[in-house]
């Protein structure tokens, strides 16, 4: 069963943890200890105590602790791609550099070399760490 996406902003905003949290936070905590306990993370008598904790909470540091061991969702800004090329813009350059070689009677043939550094070293550069967010709760 697939997970509904919910709007999670509250738990990076405020920094403050002590301000009031709005009818909007609360229903937004509200719909994900549902989906949780559709998931199956939560029962049916943690679920009802979480709920009423949930509606009767009154700040952000309130709501957090209701979710602390729930796990977070990963932002969608890290599920992308952070290759600055794309790969099939990156094989267009061998065809350039054999037209070049071949145009300049072999006299271009030093493009070899770079073009296969690129080539071998950019799967390398690619594989970046990916951001994992702390914890502010």
């Amino acid at each position: 069963m697939a997970e509904a996406r919910i709007d999670q902003r509250w738990r990076e905003n405020p920094r403050n943890r002590g301000l009031r949290a709005s009818d909007d936070d609360r229903e937004t905590v509200a719909a994900l200890l549902r989906s949780e306990h559709l998931v199956g993370r939560i029962d049916a008598v943690e679920l009802e105590e979480r709920m009423g904790r949930c509606l009767a909470s009154r700040t952000y540091a309130d709501l957090d602790q209701l979710v602390a061991d729930l796990p977070r969702p990963e932002p969608s800004w890290a599920r992308r791609r952070r290759s600055g090329v794309p790969p099939h813009l990156a094989f267009l350059f061998i065809p350039l550099v054999i037209a070049a070689i071949v145009l300049s009677h072999g006299h271009a043939l030093w493009l070899i070399f770079p073009l296969a550094f690129f080539v071998g070293s950019r799967p390398a550069l690619s594989t970046r760490r990916r951001y994992v967010g702390t914890r502010r709760w």
